[in-house]
């Protein structure tokens, strides 16, 4: 049902000349950057629109939509896994420098959430008015209607919007403002991709530590619930597995003010 609602709305995107508006990330598809996992249909001006099976070679250039109730992955070719939000679709690109765009639709809405392994080449997610470079290893990024954000989960990242630039760290989140200058402020990551299971399961494990114990010798009262975006225990310690911080060169020092 959810392919058939999709395909649909892939029908209305089109002009009325049978075309699918053009974007700056549309082109000629090229080398193999990443496979499909579920819940994924392809967007193709020439055959139309088709669901991915698992496993499927994505293609630089190819857009995608995730059309499952959950969340639908790709695996780029080093092993960084990328979740798309449901409705959300992306292109990859190849860049010049060797490193990989994940690109929303500039016209659309959606969110990806990234853990990304250990790389050597630049990874960036391109929203409509904010790039996001990994230089670390969870984020999240949001493109609304209005408003694109990036949420920091663990590591550090660089954000860019017009001339501005911060680097972000486990725990803070940044938004463009209207003057195109990014405003970041401190936040609990995970309340903002608890639509992410790992993110949700980490969530529901910090308010459980959170809980105060019960009293001995009795249950004693139930205890209140503890209020989520109230203060909460450290994060865990950094997955060994994902990418450790990576400077890229000309870009070192501290992150800027806030």
């Amino acid at each position: 049902a959810l392919v058939a609602v999709a395909l649909g709305a892939f029908a209305l995107a089109e002009r009325p000349g049978g075309r699918l508006a053009a974007g700056p990330e549309r082109g000629a598809v090229g080398a193999v950057l990443a496979h499909a996992g579920g819940g994924l249909l392809l967007l193709d001006e020439v055959t139309g629109a088709r669901p991915l099976g698992a496993g499927v070679p994505i293609r630089a250039g190819q857009r995608l939509v995730a059309v499952d109730a959950a969340a639908a992955p790709l695996t780029l070719e080093d092993g960084t896994r990328v979740l798309l939000h449901p409705d959300t679709e992306v292109s990859l690109r190849a860049d010049a420098d060797g490193g990989v765009t994940v690109a929303l639709a500039p016209e659309g809405e959606g969110e990806v959430y990234l853990e990304v392994a250990r790389r050597t080449r630049p990874l960036r997610v391109a929203a409509r008015d904010v790039t996001a470079e990994v230089l670390g290893t969870r984020f999240l990024v949001h493109q609304g209607h209005r408003t694109t954000r990036v949420v920091v989960v663990e590591g550090r990242v660089g954000v860019t919007a017009s001339a501005d630039r911060r680097v972000l760290i486990a725990g803070q989140a940044a938004e463009r403002g209207a003057d195109g200058r990014l405003l970041a402020l401190e936040v609990t990551a995970p309340l903002y991709g608890r639509w992410v299971p790992r993110l949700r399961e980490e969530l529901a494990a910090r308010e459980a530590a959170a809980r105060p114990a019960p009293a001995a010798g009795g249950a004693g009262p139930a205890a209140a619930e503890p209020d989520p975006l109230g203060p909460l225990p450290p994060p865990p310690a950094p997955d060994p597995d994902l990418d450790a911080p990576i400077e890229p060169p000309g870009r070192g020092g501290p992150p800027g003010p806030r």
